[in-house]
Parts: C-alpha cells; structure tokens; sequence
C-alpha cells in the first residue's frame, strides 16, 4: 500500500509553483491536506472519547427500569387495591391505555407526542454523555 504523508503533499504542493499547471496542482492538494484536516479531527475526537458500549446500555438500561418503575408506581396509585392483594385498574384506564397502545406515534394527540419526546430526549442526555451530538431546541 502506497501512502502519503501530509509532509508529502506540501512538498509537491511547494514543487507546483514552477509547474504550468501550479493553480490546478496547488487546488486539488488543497483540497486533499483540508479533507486530511477534517478526517484527523474525527479520528482524534473519536479516539478522544472512546464509547463504552456495556457502560452505554447499563445506563440506557437503568433508564428503561427507572421509566418502567414509576409508571408502575403510577399505575398502581390508579388502582383500587384488593385485601388479597390484586389491583384492579379502573374502566376508564383501560379504555384510555388501550386506546393509546394501538395508536400509531404519527396519529398521537401533541400533547402526547410531546410527552413521548421528553422521554427520548432523556435517553438522547445518556447517549451524549458518550458521544458529541447536537442538542435539539427543546
């Protein structure tokens, strides 16, 4: 494999000014040390910041227990409570609960749309913690 140093690159950018074809030589070498620039960056933030996968799913997974935690803790503030025992959730929250579960996330009310977002912008927090990405306007 043949490979070529930046320090390469300049030297045959210098060696251009006495070819007829400087401009066109001297533009694209231009060009290549600039993506060089751009490709050493990356891999330098990448290797900068390696990402613990394992690490990454246990705190996604703690999330998802925490998130799974409290709604039952809601839903069982729902219930009217058995001495044996047995919650029995309300009419209404099944009906209100199954009807949201066979709804698609595109046909959702806002308000709810809305609700589901700050639950990914939560997991997105976990996930940026990891590696650099843009924050959304909120």
């Amino acid at each position: 494999m043949f490979e070529i140093t930046k320090e390469t690159l300049q030297k045959i950018y210098d060696w251009a000014e006495e070819s007829d074809n400087r401009d066109f030589i001297r533009s694209n070498i231009r060009l290549v040390l600039d993506n060089l620039d751009i490709h050493e960056a990356l891999i330098l933030q990448r290797n900068a910041k390696k990402i613990d996968a394992e690490q990454l799913r246990e705190d996604l997974a703690e999330y998802a227990h925490q998130t799974w935690s409290g709604w039952m803790l809601y839903l069982f503030d729902q219930c009217q409570m058995i001495s044996d025992g047995t919650a029995l959730i309300p009419a209404w929250a099944v009906n209100h609960w199954k009807r949201q579960a066979g709804t698609s996330y595109n046909a959702l009310p806002e308000d709810t749309k809305t609700s589901d977002r700050v639950e990914a912008d939560r997991m997105l927090d976990i996930i940026r913690e990891y590696i650099d990405l843009p924050k959304q306007n909120r």
